[in-house]
């Protein structure tokens, strides 16, 4: 399957359906929901300084992203047991 390639004027181009341009700025989001966050009353914010999903963007080969998952977050998604619990947790019989 062919992904479809998007372009703008300005010479930007990216794949994705779910990727949104900004006609004004010119940055290209990985979301919707990440571009719609990085304009407010009419303007477009530095993507670096938009605080969503609770972290900063971060631009990831050119393209405007969520935070990054913190360590710790990222370990209880793979379901690895942190320190935390593990020093709670009572000794094997």
């Amino acid at each position: 399957m062919t992904q479809q390639i998007n372009s703008c004027r300005c010479g930007t181009t990216w794949t994705g359906l779910a990727r949104a341009h900004c006609g004004a700025c010119h940055r290209t989001f990985n979301t919707a929901g990440l571009f719609d966050a990085h304009r407010r009353d009419g303007a477009c914010r530095d993507p670096a300084s938009v605080w969503h999903g609770g972290g900063y963007l971060r631009q990831v080969d050119g393209i405007w992203s969520g935070p990054a998952m913190p360590e710790r977050a990222q370990a209880a998604k793979r379901g690895r047991v942190t320190e935390a619990v593990a020093a709670h947790a009572p000794e094997p019989e």
